[in-house]
């Protein structure tokens, strides 16, 4: 089983970043209690949501090991139990200033770099050539 907690810590908060650590502690405890053998997920936009007090309470792993935004790593995944045997994190799909990180098992997947390329397959011919082509001669 599964449990998955999604998560968004503002730069900014209007609450104290202990009150939020607290209460991530108190919701995998009781989760860890109603089902023991449950695996817990939690991913999210941590901000300034310091990583290792995340760890270190709730006996967590982090599997984000590289920067997400700039130099930094914000959007991050904690699991309880090493679940996943690959964690990327590749430019994202959508328009963002945040990188995207899929975790998954299985074999390494080829890396898809998709890029934009504008080519020409056809010229623009204008009237006058399209009534110099020699198909035209042989309509009378």
């Amino acid at each position: 089983m599964f449990l998955i907690g999604a998560l968004y810590h503002p730069p900014k908060p209007l609450y104290q970043p202990t009150s939020m650590l607290d209460y991530i502690d108190a919701s995998i405890d009781a989760v860890a209690s109603a089902y023991p053998s449950a695996t817990v997920i939690l991913a999210g936009d941590f901000n300034t949501l310091d990583d290792t007090e995340i760890v270190s309470r709730n006996a967590l792993i982090s599997i984000v090991n590289r920067p997400t935004r700039g130099a930094h790593k914000l959007d991050r995944i904690y699991v309880n139990d090493a679940t996943y045997a690959t964690v990327s994190v590749v430019t994202s799909a959508v328009k963002s200033d945040h990188k995207a990180v899929i975790a998954y098992t299985g074999p390494r997947l080829k890396p898809m770099n998709k890029s934009r390329e504008r080519r020409e397959f056809r010229r623009r011919r204008s009237p006058t050539q399209h009534a110099s082509c020699s198909w035209n001669t042989h309509l009378s």
